[in-house]
């Protein structure tokens, strides 16, 4: 597999998949495996939809998870869905994910409604008036929304997911207040919640949540806290078992 001179190819896993990446800032980091491990989901035939795909990362891990889910990735930029339909190819195409190039503002009104089982998202952390823009331009609209908000996210996800279906989501801690505004609107309902901590006695930065399509309230369950690293440097016993079943790291 030829690659330019801005990437690199990464092992998502000892026996698994490889995923060529950027070396922007955009490669897959651990809320990436977070979110992947946060979606409780029995291992049968599922439709999900990946949005904001990106390079593939989240689509291929899920296919690791279980192998019989149906997978579409949702990308804007051009770029970037090039990458991940490379990365199938690097991966012998397996069947049962595939990638559109489609905005995911678009969605509401050109996909049709009620189509998924799950929608897991890793929307740009960010708003426009927030902290320095990367000149990079893949790295830019992976931290911050210039092309769609929080909301735009949450629209396209309530739009896609069938009654009863799961929104998975990680986001930065301090936006769980507005993003349950946000789902109140929407129609989502928040199942439950996990903060996450950098490092011990940090504040969360992270928090991972699950959402369910329904008409009818939802009692919202507080996870224990999970701990990405202890103050040594080292990677918490959490972490390590994630590691060790998802990805190497």
């Amino acid at each position: 597999m030829q690659l330019n001179s801005d990437e690199k190819i990464d092992q998502l896993s000892a026996n698994g998949f490889r995923l060529i990446q950027k070396t922007d800032g955009t490669a897959f980091a651990a809320d990436t495996v977070l979110l992947v491990n946060f979606c409780d989901i029995p291992e049968e035939q599922l439709k999900i939809a990946d949005l904001g795909s990106g390079s593939g990362a989240i689509s291929f891990l899920l296919k690791e998870k279980c192998e019989n889910f149906n997978i579409t990735g949702f990308e804007l930029l051009p770029e970037m869905h090039n990458l991940s339909i490379r990365n199938l190819s690097l991966n012998s195409n397996p069947p049962g994910i595939e990638f559109l190039c489609l905005d995911v503002r678009e969605i509401p009104i050109s996909y049709p409604p009620d189509s998924f089982d799950m929608v897991v998202s890793n929307p740009p952390y960010y708003k426009i008036n927030r902290g320095k823009i990367s000149p990079k331009p893949f790295r830019a609209h992976a931290r911050h929304e210039i092309s769609g908000t929080l909301g735009d996210f949450i629209q396209a996800a309530t739009h896609l997911l069938k009654d009863q279906g799961k929104g998975i989501f990680v986001l930065p801690a301090d936006r769980f207040q507005e993003a349950t505004e946000l789902l109140e609107i929407s129609g989502l309902k928040n199942r439950k919640f996990q903060y996450v901590l950098p490092r011990e006695g940090k504040k969360a930065h992270l928090i991972l949540l699950e959402t369910v399509k329904s008409r009818i309230p939802v009692v919202s369950q507080k996870l224990p806290d999970l701990l990405i690293r202890k103050n040594s440097g080292e990677f918490s016993e959490t972490m390590l078992e994630i590691y060790s079943k998802r990805v190497i790291p």
